[in-house]
């Protein structure tokens, strides 16, 4: 599901967030899943909707960690809220490339502007369907 560094402490585990990680609030009960870290921020959705949407929390990472220490925030690692899905490019916006295509490079685990932008042009060209006007137009789109 993730990936994860954990450095052991003598009288604590404590594990470095990241994206898709799970934690539960003690006090109130409410999961969250992490959508965003860097070295300086966690961003938090809640699981919990409200008004029709999730909330969302900001956290020093700093200050997150302490929390985590004191178990203000539990890691549940063998939960998967999928909060976070990335939506799938529509790739029939790209000329030359029709929904037979579109659907072909989703198959083959083509679903952002980044899978396209990491794939070598022969990867991409083994996708059935996908000629050399289509990746032509896909690389210019995704730049």
């Amino acid at each position: 599901m993730y990936n994860c560094e954990m450095s052991v402490h003598p009288q604590q585990q404590t594990v470095d967030p990241t994206v898709g990680m799970v934690y539960q609030d003690s006090r109130g009960g409410d999961r969250y899943e992490v959508c965003y870290a860097d070295p300086e921020a966690i961003l938090l959705k809640c699981e919990t909707v409200a008004d029709g949407r999730h909330h969302h929390r900001l956290e020093p990472r700093a200050q997150f960690m302490r929390a985590v220490e004191a178990n203000r925030f539990e890691l549940l690692p063998d939960v998967d809220l999928d909060l976070v899905a990335t939506p799938k490019q529509d790739w029939t916006e790209v000329a030359y490339i029709g929904t037979q295509t579109d659907s072909n490079l989703h198959d083959a685990g083509y679903d952002t502007n980044t899978d396209v932008h990491e794939a070598s042009d022969d990867e991409l060209l083994a996708v059935d369907g996908l000629g050399q006007a289509g990746l032509r137009n896909l690389r210019e789109y995704v730049s």
